[in-house]
């Protein structure tokens, strides 16, 4: 199943305006200022909508983009209130398919939201960043343990040498014995 953006978003648009009722379109095209033609475009899937006039649809019900796509995915994956095969224009096993591979629908989530010019955009970029940093450090940090762990082996080796001389007579901690006669 076409687990897109504009597909997702359009499960979503269908979803809530069927909870809006009768006239629930019209409303929304008055209320956010869109043409009618083109909103029932985008609602019979000819037109993906721009990213504009999607953040304008989301924020009539309350939502923020981001939350529209999520619950357009919901509802395709069965999670979330039913959505007839005929308003989707789809066969209904298509509706009910489900991803197997929950990574592979995070990182195209993760990919979208990237690509979008909202807020949350911008705070999933720092959030990476901050991860980055974070893994960055901690394998530079890691490095260094493993230089100061070796570093630490030839210093007590170089000590166990040190006492051994020692032991033999040959030197102290003034430097070499003097033999008395």
């Amino acid at each position: 199943m076409d687990q897109s953006a504009s597909n997702q978003f359009r499960t979503a648009l269908i979803h809530l305006l069927k909870e809006g009722g009768r006239g629930a379109q019209a409303r929304l095209a008055e209320n956010q200022g869109i043409d009618r033609g083109y909103l029932s475009a985008i609602v019979r899937g000819k037109k993906p909508g721009s990213e504009q006039i999607r953040k304008k649809i989301a924020s009539h019900f309350g939502l923020v983009y981001e939350e529209m796509l999520a619950l357009g995915r919901r509802i395709m994956n069965g999670q979330e209130g039913p959505v007839s095969a005929g308003e989707l224009d789809k066969p209904q096993d298509e509706l009910e398919t489900k991803t197997a591979d929950n990574s592979s629908e995070i990182s195209t989530s993760i990919i979208e939201i990237l690509g979008s010019d909202t807020n949350n955009a911008k705070l999933l970029t720092d959030l990476i960043e901050a991860l980055h940093g974070k893994v960055t450090f901690e394998r530079e940090n890691s490095e260094l343990e493993a230089e100061n762990k070796q570093l630490q082996i030839k210093v007590e080796d170089l000590e166990a040498r040190v006492a051994r001389l020692e032991e033999a007579g040959g030197y102290d901690e003034s430097g070499p014995l003097r033999k008395t006669a």
